[in-house]
């Protein structure tokens, strides 16, 4: 992970630059999961309890964008589940 900590600061597009990251990553054999966009279908089908939990968040009204980031509590626990690299 150390050449995400050289990002560049003069980067025009910031996804494209996280897609070539995950490809150099996917070149050295790393399995890398893309959670920053695109379908997640193509990866696999939504298990019912996220569908579950969608539906709650809708009704609690929690519909508004997070930090771009993402939600802090989310990629802390990824960060401990997995030893793929999360971009």
């Amino acid at each position: 992970m150390e050449f995400i900590a050289r990002r560049s600061k003069y980067v025009v597009n910031p996804l494209e630059e996280d897609d070539a990251i995950a490809e150099k990553l996917r070149k050295k054999g790393k399995e890398v999961i893309e959670l920053n966009r695109g379908d997640p279908s193509v990866y696999f089908k939504t298990p019912k309890y996220i569908i579950e939990a969608y539906v709650s968040a809708l009704k609690e009204s929690k519909t508004h964008y997070v930090a771009s980031a993402g939600v802090y509590e989310l990629r802390n626990a990824l960060q401990k589940d997995t030893s793929a690299c999360i971009i």
